[in-house]
């Protein structure tokens, strides 16, 4: 139960990474 709540937590940790790279990339190529 522990690793599947530390894979969820990662996981959204990595979509607002994403998030971030895609919006300074749209202010820098956009």
């Amino acid at each position: 139960m522990n690793w599947g709540i530390q894979f969820s937590l990662r996981h959204d940790y990595l979509k607002d990474i994403f998030q971030v790279y895609a919006k300074i990339s749209y202010q820098l190529f956009g």
